[in-house]
């Protein structure tokens, strides 16, 4: 008789892995990377963490959720949370104050069990306060608020809902003493670092509570390619993760990119090379098909394309005069710049 079907384990090169697909994709434990956020959560911090697409965000703030709410120690003990990671991708931000409060209320996971349904920057309060006679009952674990991909509230277009939102969170951070909310981190790209720049007045997050995203590091490339072996029976020469982990002076360490070069040896080179693949075989391989596959991967042509508009022709402009072209910090202050810089 046959036996059960195994799942094949893959690499995955875009899109978030969910914490029940981890038996289908190669993943690393973001357990010991994830403690700057738990310093950060246990001083009850306000953080902005950037990190660039494709490299394992989401994926990483869905494993801080799990360490969060199984339990972790803290300063003052052992402490379970209750998270709510919401996807800005699902929130209407261009529409006006009211559909970007509605939208946001309906992105909230189980939101069938907030004490109140959010429609607005009020009942987005009252949701969280502690004295409300609705929530007396809600609330027994400390909240952490995760909102991902909120770069999409950099555009001018997303102006009002930017500010109205900035402005609660701001007021709950003020008064954090009245809710259940010990923390709030937002996830996107490094323009989520300058979000609040046309009001600084306005920003609930401290320079000093920026987090930036970390490449893999050289244990962790070869922990992945170890699991990726041992699933398939097969032998790489040790040179092979040196050189994905090196290739093009350390770009490669971006996990969408070194997740890239793994699909490429399991699709391409791996059933032509039998049990052992050689590192000369991975050399004639690399500055062919690698290729190929890097000019193809989505998030390449994205960046092509970005590249090529009018916008971000000003933006290197400005990189290239401004800041390449002075060893010294550069200010910048006049409102155009600050918008390209964000790009």
């Amino acid at each position: 008789d046959e036996g059960p079907y195994k799942r094949v384990k893959k690499f995955s090169v875009n899109g978030t892995i969910l914490l029940e697909e981890y038996k289908s994709y190669f993943v690393l434990d973001q357990a010991e990377g994830n403690k700057p956020f738990l310093k950060h959560i246990d001083n009850n911090g306000f953080v902005s963490y950037h990190a660039p697409r494709a490299s394992g965000k989401s994926t990483r703030m869905l494993q801080l959720v799990k360490q969060l709410e199984n339990g972790v120690h803290m300063i003052d003990g052992f402490k379970k949370f209750e998270c709510f990671y919401v996807d800005f991708q699902f929130v209407k931000v261009n529409n006006g104050d009211d559909a970007f409060w509605r939208s946001l209320g309906a992105a909230f996971p189980k939101q069938n069990t907030l004490p109140i349904q959010i429609t607005n920057e009020t009942t987005f309060c009252q949701a969280f306060r502690k004295d409300q006679p609705e929530c007396t009952d809600r609330w027994i674990r400390p909240v952490v608020l995760i909102f991902d991909e909120f770069d999409i509230m950099i555009p001018p277009e997303a102006s009002i809902a930017r500010t109205s939102f900035l402005k609660t969170i701001r007021g709950i951070r003020n008064n954090r003493s009245n809710f259940v909310i010990d923390s709030i981190i937002v996830v996107g790209t490094f323009g989520v670092v300058m979000i609040n720049q046309d009001n600084p007045s306005l920003s609930p997050f401290n320079t000093t509570e920026n987090l930036g995203g970390n490449n893999f590091r050289k244990s962790q490339v070869e922990d992945l390619f170890g699991q990726f072996c041992s699933a398939r029976r097969i032998d790489l020469d040790p040179r092979i993760i040196e050189d994905i982990y090196s290739r093009t002076n350390g770009c490669v360490k971006h996990a969408g990119l070194v997740c890239l070069c793994g699909r490429a040896i399991d699709e391409d080179l791996k059933g032509y090379s039998g049990a052992s693949i050689s590192f000369e075989s991975w050399q004639s391989f690399a500055v062919t098909k690698l290729q190929e596959k890097v000019m193809n991967h989505r998030t390449f042509e994205r960046l092509v394309k970005n590249l090529e508009s009018k916008e971000m022709e000003e933006a290197v402009t400005l990189l290239q005069m401004r800041f390449l072209a002075n060893p010294e910090p550069v200010s910048v202050t006049l409102r155009r710049e600050i918008q390209l810089s964000k790009l």
